[in-house]
């Protein structure tokens, strides 16, 4: 089995970031022209076009993708109808006052049945209010040594799917935060205004100064206990005391847990994010060019 090769350093892991940002904007620009093509070419709403759809609209996120899981919705008869929902980080560097270059969250929902249907809410993008420094991003690269951002998330998403599911407000986070996972520290703070959490960096375990050692002690403990295997992270405050264990990844579905007084995730088109990004706008582009190619299925290609 080959290795993957270390990464060597911060300069390296930040290009990999830039390299894996600049990746995803060409291919969206790529994808958003295709659709615009394609629009006039004569298709039927077949199950295999609303499969290409869903592909299409996972694989723009690529190496940021950190999600996916397609369920049977429809079990009616012989209906192959299926709601899908993924989530991933937005390829976008935002920089907010104060705080800095910050990426985003997000959840999308797709629902094979209503797209058939041309429904306005078959495709459905929530902003969340989780957000990761550009620092943390490139301390993860370098550190845990992960080559895509997906990776990254998918090591912090426990934590995300606990307090979007259980609906945890942000009252009852300190300014600074602590989640001690297995091998490493993520640090978050809280954001001003009630905007949420931001992850902002990392402490490896095997590299703690001897005060954070006495500080996460507790913690590290309940991981090095073979029995505590479905614990996925411990969240400690600032005097080294644990608020809370939080178990390994359910499976189970965000936006099904979401409610009105959800303060994690927001319907896009309804959402008062800390940033507004440029894929925001193009996910506004990309949903209504999928309805319009629907919608003229019976169109003649053009000369």
């Amino acid at each position: 089995m080959e290795l993957t090769p270390k990464v060597s350093g911060e300069s390296e892991a930040k290009a990999i970031l830039k390299g894996a940002i600049r990746r995803a904007h060409i291919y969206g620009d790529q994808l958003l022209q295709k659709k615009h093509q394609r629009m006039h070419v004569k298709k039927t709403r077949s199950m295999k076009v609303l499969n290409e759809f869903l592909e299409e609209e996972i694989s723009w996120y690529g190496d940021f993708l950190v999600t996916c899981n397609k369920f049977k919705k429809y079990g009616i008869g012989t209906s192959k109808h299926f709601r899908a929902e993924f989530s991933a980080i937005e390829p976008e560097l935002k920089y907010a006052d104060e705080i800095g270059d910050l990426c985003r969250y997000m959840i999308c929902y797709f629902d094979s049945r209503k797209l058939a249907q041309c429904k306005v809410n078959a495709i459905r993008r929530f902003s969340s209010q989780f957000y990761f420094h550009e620092h943390f991003l490139i301390r993860c690269i370098h550190r845990l040594n992960k080559r895509t951002i997906g990776e990254i998330a998918s090591e912090i998403y426990p934590v995300i799917e606990w307090l979007v599911t259980q609906n945890v407000p942000l009252s009852k986070f300190d300014e600074t935060n602590y989640f001690v996972f297995k091998e490493f520290v993520a640090i978050t703070q809280k954001l001003p205004h009630g905007k949420g959490l931001v992850f902002k960096t990392i402490l490896l375990i095997d590299r703690l100064t001897p005060e954070d050692q006495k500080k996460f002690t507790s913690a590290i403990e309940i991981h090095t206990n073979v029995k505590n295997k479905s614990v996925a992270a411990i969240q400690v405050n600032a005097h080294g005391n644990i608020v809370r264990q939080i178990s390994s990844s359910s499976g189970q579905s965000l936006l099904n847990s979401l409610s009105e007084r959800s303060i994690w995730a927001q319907d896009i088109y309804e959402s008062n994010a800390l940033v507004s990004t440029q894929v925001d706008q193009k996910t506004n582009w990309l949903i209504p060019y999928t309805f319009q190619f629907l919608l003229l299925n019976n169109y003649q290609a053009l000369p």
